[in-house]
């Protein structure tokens, strides 16, 4: 453990006084069908069938998610609860379009055109139109990299846009399109065309224009989707905001020759180069930040020198801040200036001792960026409630509420949904707030605490294993 990191912790946190959150900034929770919904024969209910989902079998319930279709006031009404402004929630494309013939099921669409009324009523909605699960039968046709499931989504968007486009707030065409693609087609841990696990074929790498890989096709396909329901959208209504939420990291190496050689490229793949592409084609630039990645020779690496979360990754909020200032940075030496949405920003933590610090950081992180000009317009936390985690299935807890999986309609609020709503509601964390965080967190220094990851970076653990917490990093 590094004592440097530990020591300017306290001493930062110590000094800092109150935390005064920006004026105006909008608040909101973000969620997703994927992640939420029961009744829903998609992508990953299929790899779990595969017995590719960690933490999911030995689960009560595993199916039914959180019946976010069936009984969605359950959330709803911890949402209205939170008092936050906004909900970031999905449409999800398979459920509409079960099969390749085109017809689209209107009862699914009734279905969430009822779930957005009732969010509206206490709520403004952002909805994601694709959030990392295509239909079974695109997959089956090559996903993303083929031109037929592109061309099934055009006419599925110009659709959807008939009947949403009047209802939403907010549009977000594509969820992390670079993580799909790089789980997916390039790393093959996620559903992908072979319907297996493992194997990376170089092939699938290859970017020159020649037999161009499924890596890149893909994800010049996704442009040209964005580019599409955008089109879509704002030809119902020109004033509605559509934009991506792209994965962004602090992504740091471990000081090696050759990680410092490859580590521009890395940055310049994961962080810009699609968001940059389609910048002309975008209303605010959406932010999903969890952490920071550190890079070795080999692939990632867990980073010793910080606090990781549930999920593997090492917290960072100074990096918060750093990124925030480097896209208004890029953006202005190419003459734009966008507002910047905070799309997902959380952690998972079942204890809820680490959210609480993660939380002030980042939020404090946000504002520091903000003062040094940085034009933040809303913010949307990650989650409200216990999930299903993709790969990782149900083992990362980010929900501010625990789920009763014995009785889905069961939440137990946990400390952290109660310091969110007095956010949202107060714009300012105080020092006793801080100063509580920091004791119960620094108390629980080489203390036994979950982590959902193994050996494999990429790939999640049916139980979790017990390392003891660092007392490391997770504030200035």
């Amino acid at each position: 453990m590094n004592w440097l990191c530990l020591y300017a912790l306290s001493l930062s946190i110590a000094s800092s006084g109150a935390i005064e959150l920006p004026r105006g900034l909008q608040w909101g929770i973000a969620t997703a069908p994927g992640h939420v919904e029961d009744g829903l024969s998609d992508l990953w209910i299929d790899w779990a069938a595969r017995g590719y989902v960690s933490s999911f079998a030995q689960e009560v319930n595993p199916e039914k998610r959180l019946e976010f279709w069936s009984a969605p006031d359950t959330e709803i009404e911890w949402m209205d609860r939170l008092g936050v402004q906004w909900v970031r929630t999905g449409i999800d494309w398979g459920r509409i379009q079960p099969s390749e013939n085109g017809e689209y099921d209107e009862s699914a669409i009734q279905g969430y055109e009822r779930l957005i009324t009732r969010l509206k009523k206490n709520h403004r909605v952002l909805l994601t139109l694709f959030h990392h699960s295509l239909p079974v039968w695109a997959m089956k046709r090559g996903g993303w990299s083929e031109q037929a499931v592109l061309h099934a989504w055009e006419k599925w968007v110009q659709a959807m846009a008939r009947r949403f486009g009047a209802r939403v707030d907010g549009v977000i065409t594509l969820n992390e399109p670079v993580i799909f693609v790089l789980m997916s087609d390039g790393l093959r841990e996620w559903p992908n065309p072979e319907f297996r696990r493992g194997g990376i074929s170089l092939w699938d790498w290859n970017p020159w224009p020649i037999a161009t890989g499924r890596v890149f096709r893909s994800l010049e396909n996704l442009k040209s989707a964005h580019l599409s329901a955008r089109a879509a959208f704002q030809s119902v209504n020109p004033e509605t905001p559509v934009g991506i939420a792209h994965h962004y990291s602090k992504h740091r190496n471990t000081g090696h020759f050759l990680a410092r050689m490859i580590h521009p490229v890395i940055v310049d793949f994961m962080n810009w180069e699609f968001p940059e592409s389609i910048e002309d084609a975008v209303d605010f630039v959406g932010v999903n930040y969890y952490g920071s990645e550190l890079f070795s020779v080999t692939g990632l690496q867990e980073d010793s020198d910080r606090e990781v979360s549930e999920a593997g990754r090492a917290v960072d909020a100074p990096g918060f801040t750093e990124l925030l200032v480097e896209i208004r940075d890029r953006m202005k030496s190419r003459g734009r200036s966008l507002p910047i949405w905070i799309t997902e920003n959380g952690v998972a933590d079942r204890t809820d001792q680490l959210r609480l610090p993660y939380l002030y950081a980042h939020l404090q992180a946000m504002s520091r960026a903000v003062d040094q000009g940085v034009r933040v317009e809303k913010y949307f936390h990650w989650t409200l409630s216990d999930n299903w985690e993709w790969g990782d299935g149900y083992c990362p807890k980010f929900g501010l509420l625990e789920v009763d999986r014995n009785d889905l309609k069961k939440r137990k609020p946990r400390a952290s949904f109660y310091a969110y709503q007095s956010v949202v509601r107060d714009q300012r964390i105080s020092d006793d707030q801080i100063k509580a965080a920091r004791d119960s967190y620094l108390a629980l220094r080489g203390k036994l605490r979950p982590i959902c990851r193994g050996d494999e970076p990429t790939r999640g653990l049916n139980q979790p294993r017990w390392v003891p917490w660092r007392g490391s990093e997770v504030s200035f």
